[in-house]
């Protein structure tokens, strides 16, 4: 039982210590063997050329030297990426059906379509190319009910003569400011429905 214990610490202990020596030394080790390139690297990454690079180099070239580095830093030329041809997006032609949509109806109307559709033009009809599953898609228009579009033309028509009407009957005003001097049209201001306020 206690062996059992014992061989759990051991390999507890032997993780533990080789995660540090990994993760603690091994990396820390490879950051700092590796700082002077990543400094070239960056610094010629966000000069724009070599005299900028040059220009602004010596501080970092100093701070290097103070840390125990001999290396020296060097302008590198930006590498151009291979510019990847754009994946190519073809855009399908689509055609929608947009049948009524009726709460009454019983009958799957898409996918009666759909079925006829694929009857009438089979693989080997010329026009399968453009009438197929997928170039014709099915959606429901919720059209208004016929009541609503009697009641919007009445409106439309009774509004119309409303207006006529008031057109008719209107007298011009002339203009209310309180100075009549002042009125930049002298009283003649023409009159539009609802204004000038009587």
């Amino acid at each position: 039982m206690y062996i059992y214990i014992y061989i759990y610490i051991y390999i507890y202990i032997y993780i533990y210590i080789y995660i540090y020596i990994y993760i603690y030394i091994y990396i820390y080790i490879y950051i700092l063997k590796n700082i002077q390139k990543d400094i070239n690297r960056r610094l010629s990454e966000i000069s724009s050329s070599e005299s900028e690079f040059n220009s602004a180099k010596h501080i970092y070239q100093k701070a290097l030297n103070d840390s125990g580095y001999d290396y020296n830093l060097k302008y590198e030329q930006k590498k151009k990426k291979k510019t990847q041809k754009p994946k190519r997006n073809r855009k399908r032609n689509i055609t929608w059906y947009n049948p009524p949509y009726d709460k009454n109806m019983k009958t799957n109307i898409g996918q009666k379509f759909l079925q006829i559709v694929n009857k009438c033009f089979p693989k080997v009809h010329p026009l399968h190319k453009i009438c197929n599953k997928n170039t014709i898609k099915i959606s429901y228009s919720c059209m208004p009910n016929i009541n609503t579009v009697i009641q919007g033309d009445n409106k439309r028509k009774i509004n119309k003569e409303r207006d006529e009407k008031d057109t008719d009957n209107k007298e011009e005003r002339k203009c209310n400011r309180r100075i009549k001097q002042n009125c930049p049209l002298k009283g003649g201001m023409p009159t539009i429905r609802g204004y000038p306020p009587s």
